[in-house]
């Protein structure tokens, strides 16, 4: 392809799914092949969107953060073109890809794909366009039944399918077994420990009437972190309630109807102290707990975020008619001692700060101008369905299809 326009704002967008990095699909190598072709076009390079670990396949795009703040960005008017490195980087869902698109041309913004040599602004783009979105859900819906009815038959024969959980790893004959190499370092004792250690210290405490929460707070102050996909972060009370809850380590393996069935790895908890653990975690549970003093939610939900470990703030229970806000990872025992506060004092200082709050006249002008043509791109489609309705209305019978 050769470039006809310059100076064109670019976005690269690059993702590789948890297979694909097992199998070395590069994101580096996406990034480099898109930005030679955003030089050869001379286009300028605004922002790289990276989902790593992230399958195309969903429609759910909060699974895809990248691509959505990709899709929002366009939309805005930071960018005039999106380049991929091939079209199933972008999406191999059919729907997605179509609407995607469709946001994409709606917005007047370019989108081009290297390893197909498309352009999506043309008709043959297109055409192409909807050969290749087919194709490539057929191999996505494919390879899903494939890899279904393989973990199927490792079920039968008592496999363990997935990322194996916390304390164990693979033996020499790909059985699951007590991870027992010594990996972690003790913050007190500068001691090295190993994950099956710690898995062993989370059911001990949990057989010794420690909720969740504190639990979590041992294995981190003792050096462990989580295993899996999502890297090795501190333990939460949630994190630690799956472990304490997984039959697995007790020699089972789920059925996929709610239940569980025999595998061929050993036990590697005692089933005495896995049996205490369950007891102590429902006495737990039915301790009586404090009610908030007003269901009314704060202003400030899901966007305020600690100071200390980025998690969110969070409003807790009423103390004395004022309630106070706390940080969530101090909650879930993640290690933060980040002090709570209270919300009334947080919305004094807000509403200050927003009442000296001011917005140029130029940047006035030029949002109002945004949300007038929102509005009349709004009025003129529903003119059109009114339109279209009226027509369908008045139509002879026999147009419609209707039975006299």
């Amino acid at each position: 392809m050769t470039a006809t326009t310059t100076g064109k704002r670019a976005a690269i967008y690059v993702r590789v799914s948890s297979e694909e990095q097992v199998q070395g699909y590069s994101l580096a190598a996406q990034e480099r092949a898109a930005a030679d072709s955003c030089a050869r076009h001379g286009w300028d390079v605004v922002r790289v969107y990276r989902d790593e670990g992230r399958s195309a396949r969903t429609d759910d795009l909060r699974r895809r953060p990248s691509f959505a703040q990709l899709m929002a960005d366009a939309e805005t008017g930071l960018v005039d073109v999106v380049v991929v490195h091939k079209l199933d980087r972008f999406a191999r869902n059919r729907r997605i890809a179509f609407e995607s698109l469709d946001r994409l041309g709606r917005a007047r913004v370019g989108f081009i794909s290297i390893s197909e040599d498309m352009d999506y602004s043309t008709a043959q783009g297109q055409l192409m366009l909807t050969m290749l979105v087919g194709m490539g859900q057929f191999y996505s819906d494919n390879l899903a039944f494939e890899t279904k009815k393989g973990k199927g038959e490792r079920k039968r024969q008592g496999l363990y399918n997935g990322l194996l959980p916390f304390g164990t790893t693979k033996g020499s004959d790909g059985i699951p077994v007590l991870d027992t190499e010594a990996r972690w370092c003790d913050v007190t004792t500068r001691q090295e420990t190993a994950r099956a250690d710690g898995l062993a210290l989370a059911f001990d405490l949990a057989a010794a009437g420690k909720t969740d929460r504190e639990i979590a707070q041992a294995l981190n102050l003792a050096g462990y972190r989580t295993t899996g996909n999502r890297g090795q972060n501190p333990f939460t009370k949630d994190t630690v309630r799956v472990i304490l809850q997984n039959r697995f380590y007790l020699g089972e393996l789920p059925d996929g109807a709610g239940g569980w069935l025999p595998g061929k790895h050993d036990g590697m908890v005692d089933p005495a102290v896995f049996d205490r653990a369950q007891t102590q975690r429902a006495a737990n549970t039915r301790r009586p707990r404090r009610t908030a003093g007003s269901s009314q939610p704060w202003a400030l939900s899901g966007l305020a975020v600690c100071g200390t470990c980025g998690r969110a703030f969070v409003a807790n229970s009423r103390t004395g008619g004022r309630r106070s806000l706390r940080c969530s990872g101090r909650i879930q025992g993640t290690g933060c001692d980040e002090p709570s506060f209270y919300e009334d004092v947080t919305d004094v200082q807000l509403a200050d700060i927003v009442g000296r709050f001011a917005v140029p006249a130029a940047e006035q002008e030029r949002l109002v101008n945004r949300w007038r043509r929102a509005q009349s791109r709004a009025v003129d489609t529903a003119a059109a369905r009114i339109a279209i309705r009226r027509k369908l209305e008045t139509a002879p019978r026999s147009l419609l299809g209707r039975r006299p």
